[in-house]
């Protein structure tokens, strides 16, 4: 098994990448053509939990930022096999394609690219040093959500013990009960990359797996937090997707949650169910087939019932 080196000792947002990689001799800091850097495809970290990472529209602010203060931290790349003067990269993708960004819309506009290089730090790194490496620049973003950092975590983690995501929750539940059992380090792993060991991951972290798809837009949308996501867990059936529109639409903390949650079935009242289904009407007329025909149906009987009284 390989084991992360041990110049990766940080906790997380503990240590920025440009003093982490003063730690090593024969770096070289270089203005490297914009062309001459690939990103490797399903490499990025960030890029393999959330494919909308590098939209354009996400990228603007950045490259406006960019075009009037330059790259402020380098990136982080290394030399391409067999390919003299050429990298992949390994750390900084989002000011990469800011810059690229830049550079398009100067050609476009007849303009005279105004960065056509970028500030890079070149090491020569094997490909586990490289991905841990990428995993402490991300874990470092300010803007990265902790769905999405848990995400790569526990990816990083199927990757290094061979466990399908039940396996890696039970795993991780039984490491954090008997350290003897670690036989793949993950706690010193996870220390090593996020700066919080098994006893996090395991009874928190973990759980963003139980989140739906929606749940995690939200979190990564900045709509709710992450602990206001973990409390919709808790909820069952038709109350969970209503409490997240409630959560999105009114603010709510983890704690209006828990007290929502904890109420008592009686106040699942009639006028509660009409205002979580009136939300829902709007959706009616996207339904087709077998649904609009059973949809149809439901009504009639519903319309039935009212007139009945």
């Amino acid at each position: 098994m390989n084991k992360p080196p041990a110049q990766l000792q940080m906790g997380r947002r503990g240590t920025d990448l440009s003093a982490l990689a003063r730690q090593r001799s024969g770096d070289v800091l270089q203005q490297i053509p914009l062309d001459h850097i690939k990103p490797q495809a399903d490499f990025n970290p960030r890029g393999r939990v959330n494919p909308n990472a590098f939209e354009p529209e996400r990228l603007a602010g950045l490259a406006q930022s960019i075009r009037e203060d330059g790259v402020l931290q380098p990136l982080l790349v290394r030399p391409l096999p067999g390919q003299p003067g050429q990298y992949t990269l390994i750390a900084g993708e989002r000011r990469w394609r800011a810059s690229q960004l830049n550079a398009a819309e100067d050609i476009a506009a007849g303009r005279p690219v105004q960065r056509p290089t970028i500030s890079a730090l070149v090491r020569d790194l094997n490909d586990q040093l490289a991905l841990e490496l990428a995993v402490v620049e991300n874990a470092q973003r300010e803007d990265l959500d902790l769905v999405e950092e848990s995400l790569i975590g526990l990816e990083l983690l199927k990757q290094r013990t061979g466990m399908s995501d039940e396996q890696l929750r039970a795993h991780l539940v039984t490491v954090r009960k008997d350290p003897a059992l670690d036989q793949f380090e993950v706690d010193m792993y996870l220390r090593r990359l996020y700066g919080t060991g098994v006893s996090v991951w395991s009874q928190k972290r973990v759980k963003v797996l139980d989140l739906t798809d929606e749940e995690r837009a939200a979190v990564m949308e900045r709509r709710i937090p992450f602990q206001v996501a973990i409390e919709l867990i808790k909820a069952t059936g038709s109350q969970r997707q209503h409490l997240l529109e409630r959560a999105i639409e009114e603010k709510l903390s983890a704690a209006d949650l828990r007290r929502l949650i904890q109420q008592p079935v009686a106040s699942s009242s009639l006028a509660s169910q009409v205002q979580a289904t009136r939300k829902l009407l709007p959706k009616l007329e996207k339904l087709q087939g077998q649904a609009a025909k059973r949809a149809e149906e439901l009504l009639g009987e519903l319309q039935k019932l009212i007139n009945s009284k």
